[in-house]
């Protein structure tokens, strides 16, 4: 995943290329679980002394988000990652409980 590709952002700090890579190999995982129409995108700062985030998903059946603050990237991007695959697996457990018969 290039730095310049637009579903990631980083503010406040210079993120290396293994930084980097880590929320590029993030996008990657989520891009295989979302919703296929879904725009992905990840803003990874640090302000304050600490790492913050947030992931959106946006597609035209559903939206997920998910911010956090943590004292490493490295704890940020696993709580990021954590809690964004459960919105989708949470989703996709009850997307069609609507079409059940009764």
């Amino acid at each position: 995943m290039s730095s310049r590709d637009p579903q990631i952002e980083f503010y406040g700090y210079f993120a290396d290329p293994k930084e980097r890579e880590k929320v590029g190999s993030l996008i990657e995982t989520l891009e295989r679980i979302a919703p296929s129409d879904a725009h992905i995108k990840a803003i990874i700062g640090r302000a304050n002394n600490l790492f913050e985030g947030i992931v959106s998903i946006n597609s035209v059946t559903r939206k997920f988000s998910v911010y956090h603050r943590a004292d490493s990237e490295a704890g940020l991007i696993e709580y990021l990652q954590a809690e964004i695959t459960r919105q989708i697996a949470d989703w996709k457990r009850t997307r069609f409980m609507s079409y059940q018969v009764a």
